[in-house]
């Protein structure tokens, strides 16, 4: 006697799974930012040590004010609407943190050359 319902591995078949895009753009993004460190390292210790310094200060308090932030947000996401606000809230922390790399950029760009 054969059943009417499909099994789970032809129902699924037809459904991408995002996982393996996502996960090469978080782990390409990782990967720049590990081969830019050592260089911005240099290029900030070439501007004196006592501003490099103060520049690694500051950004090792942004990065660590954005794990607590980010853990904080997204815990408060699971917790009140699950995986999906998780997601959702993740996405729109991501939005924000491009908010100040677009400004900077923009007003690089539009400085006039010499």
């Amino acid at each position: 006697m054969a059943s009417s319902a499909s099994s789970p591995s032809t129902a699924s078949s037809s459904r991408v799974d995002p996982a393996p895009a996502l996960f090469l753009c978080l782990f390409a993004v990782q990967a720049g930012v590990i081969a830019l460190s050592p260089v911005l390292a240099q290029v900030a210790a070439d501007f004196g040590v006592s501003t490099a310094t103060a520049g690694q200060r500051i950004r090792t308090a942004a990065t660590q004010f954005g794990y607590l932030l980010g853990s904080a947000l997204g815990g408060i996401a699971l917790a009140a609407g699950g995986y999906a606000a998780l997601g959702a809230a993740f996405g729109v922390m991501f939005l924000l943190a491009a908010v100040p790399h677009a400004a900077a950029l923009s007003s690089w760009t539009a400085r006039p050359s010499a």
